[in-house]
């Protein structure tokens, strides 16, 4: 796992002392526990009197074939270091989609199986390759349609097209809805009870604040 954060975190220095990296290092590993941390991987942000430090974990392989990625996040604020274990869920598997093998990482929900994974990226695939600027969250019935309004479905169209390149994306999950997420779109899905099966709502544009 990388840092992630809105915004950007200002630093006065990426180094520290030696006092701070023992301290800091024995509340990670106790924070830790049976995970297994990667010092080789360690980011560290200090400012006067305090201080924090990202420490990769050692990905950790599941039964499912998904895995999961580990982060320890150390923070010091005028007090000892205190950290806590972040974790993030992924799945990299292959599935044909138009004819040829598409490439999938997906970041999952730890409570998603995998089979249901597939089956509904394979109905969000079947689904985006239909959709067109009409089926947007925020788009009225009435509105006509302009040249960029083209553009937006070619450019729909093109993130469910199957590629070279692995499919990257999320997969989160809400009161009855389930939504993909792509770098640039995102499209959910909604049932009316646990036992319906998916049916597409609607998509929207992912904003990324940096």
């Amino acid at each position: 796992m990388r840092p992630a954060h809105a915004g950007l975190l200002k630093c006065n220095s990426h180094t520290m002392t030696s006092v701070d990296y023992v301290a800091m290092k024995r509340a990670a590993t106790k924070t830790a526990a049976a995970h297994e941390l990667d010092w080789s991987h360690v980011s560290p942000c200090m400012n006067p009197g305090r201080g924090r430090v990202w420490i990769s974990g050692k990905p950790e392989p599941q039964p499912d074939g998904t895995r999961v990625d580990l982060a320890a996040i150390c923070e010091r604020r005028q007090a000892p270091w205190k950290c806590e274990i972040q974790s993030q869920r992924r799945y990299a598997f292959s599935m044909p989609i138009s004819g040829r093998v598409q490439k999938f990482d997906l970041e999952l929900p730890m409570e998603l199986g995998v089979e249901e994974t597939r089956a509904f990226v394979a109905q969000a695939f079947e689904r985006g390759a239909t959709l067109s600027i009409r089926d947007a969250c925020s788009r009225r019935a009435d509105t006509p349609r302009t040249a960029d309004d083209d553009e937006e479905d070619r450019n729909l169209h093109d993130a469910f097209t199957a590629r070279e390149q692995p499919f990257q994306g999320s997969i989160e999950i809400g009161d009855r809805s389930m939504t993909l997420s792509t770098a640039s779109y995102a499209f959910e899905f909604s049932r009316a009870t646990p036992s319906d099966p998916w049916t597409f709502k609607c998509w929207w544009v992912v904003i990324v604040v940096a």
